[in-house]
């Protein structure tokens, strides 16, 4: 049975540990009230730093220390060829540095020593993502800390060895690496053709032969002869904000009875998730937030200007502070074409453009009122939702399927990493 987390080793590699391939440096933060200790020309790199980058190189980070702020910290400054490991929230990003730089105290450099290859180095720490995980601790939050960093149990072959397995990873990676670009960039134009079918059918609407007239509205230019133009407060029966202030807090919360809709549904349009509950007492006081089939939920704080529709099999529950509900007036608009409308270019331009003096951190009635929707016939909304879920369904169908390719890529990349730095892979053959 293998004693560790990478199995057996071929011939001429030893098990050893992390401690014995580099130098394990904390990093550190210097004050935050001691304006000469930031804004410098040291590179100061955090998790965060590390979870943004594209690729292994770390050249530059976020915020920028002083020499003085350095040296009143703790920190220590690493060379080029050092591997940046973050070990707390989260554990396990990675980063090879290309310049001289130094770290927050939720990351740990590793300075290989001699006889002992970076780019090797990397990519085991990348295989051992899991052990890491496993061996964080903490009750507030996972951290790893140096002594567990460092007796991590490692494979290790000899210097030439781990160049040639660096060598054939740096290859093989980056071709894997430009083929999961290539379905990232097709995942994006499958976005921009989505939110382009949606904008055409909700402004143009189907029939390109059918006679134009101007809207009147920069943002949506010309429209179906037909149509005509209604502020959102004339077509709905109802509207309402969420509770206000201490009415509701999350202290109010229980683990079942009525739920309390908010972004975690409204965004992604999913009413299946989400664990916030109020009780039936809670429930009776807040009756003027309640939701129902059909109701249009639109987000006004943070990500602002999201539109759902509350569907048939939802539960019994309420809208929270972050949240309004809007009933349409079923003789004149269809709930679903209103969360069309909402979603599309024209009305996020209207949003953007009136709500420039709160600075999009939130929305009030007012202007959400006064939003501008081009408005078909009933008859003719029918026909562009199905138009709409017709074409959607289908490119969603090709997402789904790029996805999962991307995800094999994924899989396999992590594999490929994971058998090459344990001796799993012969190169020969491989090559």
């Amino acid at each position: 049975m293998a004693p560790h987390w990478f199995g057996e080793l071929p011939n001429g590699w030893i098990c050893g540990r992390l401690k014995s391939l580099g130098w394990i440096i904390n990093g550190s933060t210097p004050r935050s009230g001691e304006p000469d200790y930031w804004d410098g020309d040291v590179v100061w790199v955090t998790p965060e730093d590390l979870g943004k980058q594209q690729g292994a190189e770390i050249l530059e980070s976020a915020r920028h220390i002083s020499l003085e702020g350095l040296n009143n910290c703790g920190a220590s400054i690493v060379s080029p060829g050092a591997i940046i490991v973050s070990t707390r929230a989260p554990i396990g990003h990675l980063g090879i540095a290309k310049t001289p730089l130094c770290t927050n105290q939720g990351c740990r450099s590793i300075v290989p020593l001699s006889g002992s290859s970076s780019r090797y180095l990397y990519y085991l720490l990348f295989a051992a993502r899991p052990e890491l995980l496993a061996r964080g601790r903490g009750s507030t939050f996972s951290e790893l800390s140096s002594s567990d960093l460092g007796d991590v149990a490692i494979p290790l072959p000899p210097f030439s060895k781990q160049e040639a397995i660096a060598d054939y990873l740096d290859e093989k990676t980056a071709d894997l690496d430009a083929l999961i670009e290539k379905k990232r960039k097709l995942l994006d134009l499958l976005i921009e053709e989505r939110t382009a079918l949606i904008n055409q059918a909700v402004t143009k609407g189907l029939d390109p032969r059918v006679p134009m007239k101007d809207s009147g509205i920069p943002w949506i230019g010309e429209i179906p002869h037909h149509w005509m133009i209604k502020r959102l407060k004339h077509i709905v029966a109802e509207s309402i904000s969420g509770p206000y202030g201490s009415s509701l807090t999350k202290s109010m919360y229980t683990l079942s009875g009525y739920r309390v809709y908010g972004q975690q549904q409204v965004i992604p349009d999913n009413f299946s998730v989400g664990d916030y509950y109020i009780s039936a007492e809670k429930y009776g006081e807040m009756s003027r937030y309640r939701v129902f089939a059909g109701d249009v939920l639109i987000s006004v704080m943070g990500t602002v200007g999201r539109a759902a529709v509350v569907p048939d099999d939802a539960e019994p529950g309420i809208i929270n502070p972050r949240l309004v509900r809007y009933r349409p007036k079923s003789e004149t608009v269809d709930a679903r074409f209103m969360q069309m409308a909402l979603l599309s270019d024209s009305c996020q331009a209207q949003l953007k453009e009136t709500a420039q003096g709160s600075t999009m951190d939130g929305l009030n009635m007012s202007i959400l009122g006064d939003l501008r929707l081009a408005l078909p016939p009933l008859t003719e909304q029918a026909e562009i939702i199905w138009s709409i879920r017709n074409g959607t369904d289908r490119l969603d169908q090709v997402r789904q399927a790029i996805e999962s390719q991307a995800n094999r890529l994924q899989e396999y990349r992590q594999a490929l990493i994971t058998a090459a730095v344990t001796g799993q892979l012969d190169l020969g053959a491989a090559a």
